[in-house]
């Protein structure tokens, strides 16, 4: 349907433009009009003379290279590379701060107390239990692992 539709347009669009070729060019359309107008101008009327060119034989010279096997010379400075001249190094001993003896500081026991050790036994007790009620069977020993670790951790709160 699409290319059918496509053709009857190009068709139309050719007939559109080629109207005015078929109209014949009586003057019927505006842009024919325009050639009404033309000047002509008559100038004297003088004889001219045309001259053919001549043509000149003449030698003509091409100036081509010539290679001839010599050394080439090129003179240019050389650079002579020579390593940079340090001074001796002076070493002097090094300096360091004067050693302060002290005694050494006491271990700290602030963060392990004695309620905390107590907290977590009974916790892990307490745990050991709950999970050994709970546990049944094979299961009943890794229950009550389970359970003191648990009720270790919480008893250190406490």
């Amino acid at each position: 349907m699409m290319t059918k539709t496509m053709k009857v347009l190009a068709a139309s669009v050719l007939i559109a433009v080629s109207a005015p070729v078929m109209a014949g060019g009586h003057g019927h359309w505006k842009h024919q009009h325009r050639h009404k107008h033309v000047v002509v101008h008559h100038y004297p009327a003088h004889t001219v003379v045309v001259e053919r060119p001549v043509y000149v034989e003449r030698t003509v010279v091409v100036e081509r290279p010539v290679y001839i096997e010599r050394p080439v010379v090129i003179e240019r400075t050389v650079q002579v590379y020579e390593p940079p001249v340090y001074p001796r190094p002076v070493y002097e001993p090094p300096v360091y701060p004067v050693p302060v003896y002290e005694p050494a500081p006491a271990p700290s026991t602030s963060g392990i107390t004695t309620r905390k050790i107590v907290g977590t036994t009974i916790g892990a007790v307490a745990g050991a239990a709950i999970g050994n009620r709970i546990g049944g069977g094979s299961g009943r020993t890794a229950a009550t692992a389970v359970g003191a670790v648990v009720g270790g951790m919480l008893g250190s709160h406490f």
